[in-house]
């Protein structure tokens, strides 16, 4: 990292690794704070800033064995409970904290269709259950850092926010209000709440049997309750309204004609679209600036990456030579700066996804983000192994090496950044 210039770096903290009990009052794993805390000071020596996430996805067990998880809304003050010690401990190193990585994919792919771990598929009642007690627990949490944390820290507070950018497929209005109806599901379900101080109209009236109602009290919680936008957008999908289909719209990544919004990438999920970053970015200004207090609302891209299309099946030398990674990163950075350079938006740096090669949740070791190689096994091996430590035991270094990608930011940002 330090050979390679790089200034910031976005990290995790594991609850469970934390605090194995998880719960409010139990009692912390020191290795785990050695280990977090020879990370951060080794990170602060290097002169590299870490943002640090409190949740990313990994839900104690024993949470969901007692209550459901993020279904109880038991779960706020046992997070509480976890972020304060993290500030505690952690605090005087870090000055950008994450409550929840995308609580979109929480409450949506956790507690609705169940696609990832704890796998509950409770639909329409579990994602905006999950999704209230998401948005109380980061509340509270803002609220204890602000009053107790804050004034020595002083450090800022967010979540991230993913959308896959909605194209209206057709210039018609129907089509038009379909794209926004996306938008409020996806990202003004935990935005509007933050800056307006309740869910989207739309989202109401399509989802209102679903959606818990907040207090005063809570509104005025959670109200306010964010320091900047952390906003993920990696692709863009084109979107028609659908009056049959139970949220009203249909989306695709063809137009009418058959034409692909965009290259396909090596993971089914993205296809290359760089103009949603500009899009997305003047989307977020233009909506939340004047309730934010800000001429301008502050945005920092926290995440923004791809694979290589059949990267996983390639040998290393040809892995390295990742041009397609490369181009897209220029083209969706020349996105973003095309939206700076408007002063249109007010934009705090991006984050690319990711730094090395990781576990990427249900698809493993398979999927390949990272702008640095880590040397697993042979693909057709890897998906077996669930662990760093099982693929060393078969065979694998676990040796890093720097993709053609790494170098390229490193020449053209990291190395020249003040």
């Amino acid at each position: 990292m330090k050979q390679l210039g790089l200034k910031h770096f976005r990290l995790s903290i594991s609850w469970s690794r934390l605090i194995p009990g998880a719960r409010k009052g139990s009692k912390i794993n020191l290795e785990a704070v050695r280990f977090y805390n020879n990370l951060l000071d080794d990170l602060q020596a290097a002169g590299i800033k870490p943002m640090v996430a409190i949740y990313h996805w990994d839900l104690p067990q024993t949470l969901q064995d007692i209550y459901q998880g993020f279904l109880s809304p038991e779960i706020i003050q046992d997070y509480v409970y976890y972020a304060e010690i993290c500030f505690k401990l952690f605090g005087d190193r870090v000055k950008r904290w994450l409550t929840f990585i995308e609580p979109y994919v929480v409450c949506n792919m956790q507690y609705g269709n169940g696609q990832y771990a704890p796998g509950i598929k409770y639909g329409d009642v579990g994602r905006y259950r999950c999704g209230h007690n998401v948005l109380l627990a980061h509340a509270e949490v803002v609220q204890l850092y602000r009053q107790k944390y804050k004034p020595s820290q002083r450090g800022q507070v967010s979540f991230t926010t993913l959308v896959t950018w909605p194209e209206p497929a057709t210039g018609s209005a129907a089509d038009k209000r379909a794209a926004q109806n996306k938008l409020d599901a996806e990202v003004g379900w935990f935005l509007d709440p933050v800056y307006f101080g309740d869910y989207p109209a739309s989202l109401k009236q399509s989802k209102g049997q679903y959606l818990p109602a907040f207090t005063t009290s809570e509104k005025k919680l959670v109200q306010g309750s964010l320091d900047f936008i952390a906003a993920n957008c990696f692709t863009a999908k084109y979107v028609s309204a659908q009056p049959g289909n139970s949220d009203g719209w249909r989306e695709s990544k063809f137009s009418g004609d058959g034409k692909s919004i965009g290259p396909a990438s090596g993971v089914p999920w993205i296809n290359v679209v760089p103009w949603s970053q500009e899009k997305f970015l003047r989307y977020l200004t233009g909506r939340y600036s004047a309730a934010s207090g800000a001429h301008q609302v502050p945005i920092l891209v926290s995440s923004l990456g791809t694979q290589v299309p059949g990267e996983e099946h390639r040998n290393i030398p040809s892995v390295l030579q990742d041009t397609f990674r490369i181009n897209f990163y220029r083209t969706y950075l020349d996105s973003i700066c095309e939206a700076v350079a408007s002063k249109e938006v007010n934009l705090l740096g991006v984050y690319a996804w990711s730094w090395m090669d990781s576990f990427e949740w249900t698809d493993g070791y398979t999927r390949k983000f990272g702008l640095v190689h880590v040397k697993y096994l042979s693909p057709r091996n890897t998906p077996s192994l669930r662990s760093p430590a099982s693929l060393a035991a078969a065979g694998g270094s676990l040796q890093r090496n720097p993709k053609n990608s790494a170098l390229w930011w490193s020449k053209h940002f990291w190395l020249v950044a003040s």
